[in-house]
């Protein structure tokens, strides 16, 4: 009798284990394959299509090897490279846009790849970064005399290669990251991300060499990607221009609300 308890229990654990390894593989599956709509959230109403967004009327919209941003000349003959985050489109920046107009700069702000394409266009890291390089290119005829560059949040990837590969002379990132996969890991401590992950932006190594003038500005209580990721990146970089600026109470998306961030911003870009 006992020998059929201790084999029924056995065989009872055995099919306990299976069912969590066959569990724990398959959401490793979904999470693979399923990573880009966990990254990417861009929006496709009508009106906030690239071509039909109400607040660039002002704004030149320009394609440049398929790659989509709006343009405006400023006072200065200098220029502004901003790349968004993940949720919504560059239609969703009008305040963005209008801080970084008020520093009398020319601007650019860059629509990535599957954002207001419409919902059959899916945004990926490689695509993106075209958009990124497609920038980088169409600069490189332009006779500006600086060249700022301004990331946010998942954007703060796109920035960092840029400055990687192009004339940056001023570069701002608002709530970066070290790499994008440690922000997944964060949220899935017990998922091998690393070994899954195949849209991460390491900022660390697009930055390794940067040398020119650095704001990092962070939230004390993001809450989507962690304080102590921007610290990580900031104190990889070896560059005797970076500025840190944690704000107090700070989250992740109410940044721009912040006096003390507009202010900074403005006069960093200045």
């Amino acid at each position: 009798m006992k020998n059929k308890l201790k084999f029924s229990y056995k065989s009872f654990l055995i099919k306990i284990i299976r069912v969590v390894f066959l569990s724990y593989f398959a959401i490793l599956i979904f999470l693979y394959f399923n990573q880009k709509n966990m990254i990417y959230y861009p929006n496709h109403p009508k009106e906030k299509n690239f071509f039909d967004c109400p607040y660039y009327k002002q704004n030149e919209k320009k394609i440049y090897k398929n790659t989509r941003f709006y343009e405006r000349k400023g006072e200065k003959n200098n220029i502004i490279v901003f790349f968004h985050g993940n949720a919504g489109g560059m239609c969703d920046r009008k305040y963005i846009k209008e801080l970084l107009e008020k520093t009398g700069n020319s601007i650019i702000m860059v629509e990535y790849y599957g954002y207001s394409d419409g919902p059959g266009i899916k945004p990926n890291i490689s695509n993106i970064l075209k958009d990124v390089k497609n920038i980088g290119e169409y600069l490189e005829n332009k006779n500006y005399n600086k060249i700022y560059v301004m990331g946010r949040s998942i954007g703060t990837g796109p920035a960092s290669y840029f400055s990687k590969n192009f004339k940056t002379d001023k570069l701002v990132l608002i709530s970066p990251y070290s790499q994008l996969y440690k922000v997944a890991r964060n949220k899935y401590p017990y998922i091998p991300v690393k070994l899954i992950f195949s849209e991460n932006y390491n900022n660390e190594k697009y930055l390794e060499n940067y040398e020119n003038k650095l704001l990092i500005i962070h939230g004390e209580k993001d809450n989507i990607i962690p304080l102590k990721l921007g610290e990580e990146l900031f104190n990889k970089i070896n560059n005797k221009n970076k500025r840190f600026l944690k704000i107090k109470n700070g989250n992740h998306n109410d940044l721009f609300y912040k006096t003390e961030v507009n202010k900074e911003i403005s006069e960093f870009l200045e």
